[in-house]
């Protein structure tokens, strides 16, 4: 975790912890809708057992969520203990269970601080910047496909991926009469529910039933989409094939916002040496203060950060940055942070 060393005299300190507020922890770092289906010797074992295989799960799902697609293959395999040291908890939605098995639906978070100082040490390029909410309407031809369809979308974690995304309810999400999936029945549907940002997730069996017809069309939070493939049903199974099919649109969505959020990062820009440099942080009061430093904090690559002094109206910070000030300026951009050179020095501002 990275951490704020702070040298000031014992009065500073006690007024910075009169003010210090509670973190506030992106949603992005819990993996939810973990199902988990397990058999020991008795239930008690199945059930930790299920918990330990979840968390592991989840920990792997979580770095592949944050993590710049093209540094997949290097993505760390820790212990169990090692994982369960970066958890912050675990909710259990549902769970059933015998004298020896253990059947449960699980959310885990983890630590956010932990999560980043490992992929910093390591050297991934991550992101764990959030896109503004997107409306998804799952619409299909057929009723009984069409229930289909919208479930195979509500048993995914919609709401803590970098992309989360909000389901109407079923009868907001109807195309108007007579209308086929074009941009015009986009334009309709953003003006009935209020929504700028609004994907229309289409599905249809083929005459042969052997083929589920996916196509997605309209803007997300990077810009207008479009996403149009062909799946498999195999043995009838057309559950199955949804399933399969909103998992794979799923991520198709979050990977946009994950590469546009990395590339407004300076994250994708290459290896560059890691550079320690001083700057000074501009604020008007201490909340703004604490706002900065979390934000400091949360930016990808940042190491070994060091308040010299806390003065009114500032701060003097010394840092490590791969590539130096220039690159962590276009990385703070991203995060509402402007880093300016002024009289040879560095001033960092809050937008």
């Amino acid at each position: 975790m990275i951490r704020f060393a702070l040298r000031l005299s014992c009065g500073v300190f006690a007024l910075l912890a009169a003010f210090e507020p509670a973190a506030a922890q992106s949603p992005v770092y819990t993996v939810a809708k973990v199902a988990v289906n397990t058999k020991a010797s008795d239930a008690v074992t199945a059930k930790e057992q299920a918990i330990r295989e979840g968390s592991q799960r989840a920990f792997r799902k979580l770095l592949s969520r944050l993590v710049a697609f093209k540094a997949h293959d290097r993505l760390p395999e820790l212990s169990a203990s090692a994982i369960d040291g970066m958890l912050d908890g675990f909710v259990v939605r549902e769970e059933r269970f015998s004298s020896t098995r253990y059947i449960a639906t699980l959310d885990f978070t983890f630590e956010a601080g932990k999560i980043r100082d490992l992929l910093n040490r390591i050297g991934l390029p991550h992101t764990d910047q959030q896109s503004p909410p997107v409306k998804l309407l799952p619409v299909a031809q057929g009723e009984s496909v069409g229930e289909t369809w919208r479930a195979a979308w509500g048993a995914l974690d919609l709401k803590h991926g970098l992309a989360p995304l909000d389901m109407p309810p079923a009868q907001a999400a109807s195309l108007p009469a007579g209308m086929s999936m074009t941009a015009r029945a986009v334009q309709v549907l953003q003006g009935r529910l209020g929504a700028p940002r609004l994907v229309l997730a289409f599905a249809a069996v083929d005459a042969s039933g052997g083929r589920l017809r996916v196509a997605l069309r309209g803007e997300d939070a990077v810009g207008r989409f479009a996403f149009a493939q062909d799946f498999r049903v195999y043995d009838g199974d057309i559950a199955e094939a949804a399933g399969r099919a909103a998992r794979i649109a799923r991520m198709a969505l979050e990977a946009r916002w994950r590469l546009t959020s990395l590339k407004t990062q300076g994250a994708l820009d290459g290896p560059a040496p890691l550079e320690s440099f001083a700057l000074t942080a501009a604020f008007d009061s201490l909340p703004a203060w604490q706002d900065m430093r979390s934000k400091i904090s949360s930016i990808s690559g940042v190491q070994d950060v060091e308040v010299k002094s806390l003065f009114a109206g500032g701060a003097e910070l010394v840092l490590s940055f791969p590539g130096g000030a220039e690159r962590f300026a276009k990385a703070a951009a991203a995060r509402g942070l402007t880093l300016d050179r002024s009289g040879g020095e560095w001033i960092l501002r809050q937008r």
